[in-house]
């Protein structure tokens, strides 16, 4: 009887050390993800090469055409996005927004190294044409 009392004692115990292991484990994952996503947060420079391949396609230059845009269509295009495009950066994630009229909106996000900028920007460079 003495034996099943103590084989009932460490089944027990063992059930209470499984549960704080498991959240031991949940916490250092979460805490894996969040440096990834910190490590991997897409750069103000990273925006300004997505946004000028975006122009470039809209405009119908590929990147191995030679009719590359001039140095000084890139500078342009650099002065422009410095003066009119917000970089925020939130650590696990960063948006870039556009002033225009005092009010700011935000047309792109990025995260673990992606960037996503929505069709509606495409659309109103396509439309500029």
């Amino acid at each position: 009887m003495r034996d099943i009392k103590e084989i009932e004692n460490r089944y027990e115990q063992r059930k209470n050390t499984q549960g704080k292991v498991n959240l031991f484990k949940k916490r250092y994952i979460v805490i894996l993800i969040l440096l990834i996503a910190i490590i991997t947060n897409p750069s103000k420079e990273r925006y300004k090469n997505k946004i000028v391949e975006i122009v470039d396609s809209s405009i119908g230059v590929s990147e191995y055409s030679s009719e590359k845009s001039t140095p000084h269509v890139d500078t342009l295009l650099d002065q422009i996005l410095e003066s009119y495009m917000n970089y925020s950066n939130y650590f696990l994630f960063s948006t870039i927004s556009v002033e225009d009229k005092g009010t700011s909106k935000v047309v792109g996000f990025g995260a673990f190294g992606f960037i996503y900028i929505p069709d509606q920007l495409k659309e109103v460079l396509q439309s500029t044409e």
